[in-house]
């Protein structure tokens, strides 16, 4: 019983119980989602949008996946209220886990990842929403401010409650390995068009669905989602490039590793051929500088002597320089 009892775990069932009593909650009022075909025809787009999620890898098992549903989930605030973005958010998560294959990379589909993903949106949302509320009624309903500036808040506090919500769950489930404040500065880093988006888009398409309905929906949301899908080719082509610098790469380090090895074969040949005729050559002069005949030709032999060992030297340091480039001791 203890072994589940981590903090893995109970924070992992914390998340989900609030996220499943916000569910729950914003299941409770769907009577009250009116025109009821705005808010279906809002469903069918968060669908489409989780077909383009852009994801970025922590490690083989997890990451971090930016998409467009949020700008959905945030526009329901000003028609259909806070339960409504929940209920969206929702059905986004649950779209994406579907759409996303059980084996890519930084995605193994498992329950856990439905309920912590559904529940972490639910919590972002709500918390959110609830801002937005009171932000807009502290502003003034129909002032220019409250139309604009509470999105501002909403989508960094949105951003933010997601990014830390996730960085809390795999700070736990990676380890030490996991630098939350160094993560925090690289995916916020990663995420500004997303919560650009999230602010600009949000509140255009809030705006245009409590003053046109559907129409302003089909009118306000199409080019916002044809924006994110030519982000994500783009973003597609950036990694593309990517992995072909580092085939080139790869492939240059190869064809240099070989050429070393061409080397060092020839330098090896080399040294070998010239060693053995200099070791005879002072073997010769050795003799002849011992035969007493030879004593009038001994500046000679000594000239010879010293051209052997500068050779040889020669050589040798050939040999010292290979050992050098291999991590080895000088002799």
């Amino acid at each position: 019983m203890r072994r589940h009892l981590t903090p893995f775990n109970l924070y992992l069932s914390l998340i989900g119980a609030v996220g499943f009593i916000l569910v729950g909650w914003s299941l409770s009022h769907l009577p009250s989602y009116v025109p009821l075909h705005t808010f279906a025809l809002l469903v069918a787009l968060t669908v489409v949008a989780a077909l383009a999620p852009i994801s970025s890898a922590v490690s083989e098992e997890t990451g971090f996946n930016y998409g467009m549903g949020a700008i959905v989930s945030l526009a329901a605030f000003p028609q259909f209220g806070n339960a409504a973005a929940v209920l969206i958010g929702a059905i986004y998560s649950v779209a994406v886990w579907l759409n996303k294959p059980a084996d890519q990379r930084t995605w193994k589909k498992n329950s856990r990842q439905l309920i912590f993903n559904t529940s972490m949106q639910a919590i972002a949302i709500f918390c959110a929403g609830e801002i937005y509320e009171v932000l807009r009624i502290y502003l003034g309903t129909d002032t220019w401010q409250a139309q604009t500036l509470p999105w501002i808040a909403v989508a960094v506090l949105y951003e933010e409650i997601n990014l830390w919500l996730l960085i809390g769950i795999l700070r736990l489930q990676q380890g030490p390995v996991i630098k939350p404040l160094r993560m925090w500065r690289e995916e916020r880093a990663a995420s500004q068009i997303i919560l650009l988006a999230a602010a600009m888009g949000g509140g255009m398409l809030g705006y245009a669905i409590e003053t046109y309905h559907a129409m302003g929906v089909i009118a306000f949301f199409w080019p916002i989602l044809l924006s994110a899908y030519a982000f994500r080719l783009y973003v597609q082509q950036v990694r593309s490039h990517l992995e072909n610098l580092e085939n080139i790469v790869a492939e240059r380090t190869h064809d240099l590793a070989e050429l070393n090895r061409q080397k060092d074969a020839y330098l090896a040949v080399l040294t070998h051929d010239m060693m053995t005729p200099l070791t005879s050559i002072q073997l010769c002069a050795e003799e002849l500088q011992a035969d007493p005949t030879a004593a009038e030709n001994s500046d000679l032999l000594h000239f010879l002597l010293r051209s052997q060992r500068t050779l040889f030297t020669m050589v040798r340091n050939i040999l010292d320089i290979e050992k050098l480039q291999t991590g080895g001791a000088l002799t």
